[in-house]
């Protein structure tokens, strides 16, 4: 408070402000006092004398204010005071005290500075501390980053590998299994084939074993037309058996030694007792049957 009162005066006598001064003084009358508004006074008033040319009274209470800064370590303020204090006694044509108080001045400047160096060294290494710490986690963190990356691409390149092997294994076991089943269906072509020829051969040459032979090869041809109608001779299904393997009505009358007649009316008679439409050819109607039933 006193400090803002003193300050706000524009003159720097020390008449503008004796009131103010005087308040102060009847409360603190030593440095020991800690209101450091009351001991600031003493700086104020120490300028103000000096300024009026009252050296004497100057000196008596920056000395006072020195002595309450360097209790209290206030180097800035100790600074001024000493800068105050040896033009004072040079004032006083004191040359002697003029000339030491000067170099204590000069000394203590030299310290503040030397100080402000070290704390802005402080604060520079403290600034690059807080620097290299920051890098060093914000390395850390990209490491760790990094790390996971490496970790989710590998185990991305790994599945891949790992399903393409699956996959080409299955393609491979497919191939074969594919394979195998072409096989099977070509030998049992084969042995189809063979049947047939077989079969057809026998009823080119009118083999008496052609009928047993036929139904050893499509065991479920008869079972079929048995179906339909029981009543059916074994000539009957007989020329259904030629019938089915493609011979036409002349074919089979000569492979049989019988007329063109004769196999033409029984064929008719066989669509009577099977149902078989006019229009449908005999030998599709068969195998069609055939294929149905074997579904």
């Amino acid at each position: 408070m006193y400090i803002k009162e003193i300050n706000d005066k524009k003159d720097n006598s020390v008449k503008p402000y004796s009131k103010t001064i005087q308040e102060v003084l009847s409360k603190n009358n030593s440095p020991q006092n800690n209101d450091s508004s009351a001991i600031y006074t003493y700086k104020h008033l120490a300028g103000a004398y000096f300024s009026e040319g009252k050296y004497e009274d100057a000196q008596k209470y920056n000395e006072l204010f020195i002595a309450w800064a360097k209790k209290s370590k206030n180097l800035e303020g100790l600074n001024s005071a000493y800068d105050l204090r040896y033009k004072i006694s040079e004032k006083l044509n004191d040359i002697a005290r003029s000339q030491k108080e000067l170099k204590e001045y000069v000394q203590l400047k030299d310290t503040i500075s030397d100080i402000d160096k070290k704390n802005i060294q402080v604060s520079y290494k403290n600034v690059i501390k807080t620097k290299d710490e920051n890098l060093k986690s914000e390395t850390h963190t990209k490491n760790i980053l990094f790390f996971w990356i490496i970790i989710i691409i590998a185990l991305f390149v790994g599945s891949l590998f790992f399903f393409k092997n699956f996959m080409k294994k299955k393609h491979k076991e497919k191939v074969i299994v594919i394979s195998k089943k072409e096989s099977e269906i070509n030998i049992l072509q084969s042995k189809i084939n063979t049947a047939f020829e077989e079969v057809t051969l026998l009823a080119k040459t009118n083999s008496p074993n052609f009928f047993i032979r036929f139904q050893e090869v499509y065991p479920e041809f008869t079972k079929i037309l048995q179906e339909i109608n029981p009543g059916l001779r074994t000539s009957e299904l007989t020329l259904c058996a030629y019938t089915f393997l493609g011979f036409n009505t002349k074919d089979i009358a000569d492979y049989t030694f019988k007329s063109v007649n004769t196999i033409r009316n029984r064929k008719y008679s066989l669509r009577k007792k099977m149902n078989i439409p006019t229009e449908e050819n005999m030998g599709l109607w068969f195998r069609k049957l055939m294929n149905e039933n074997s579904i």
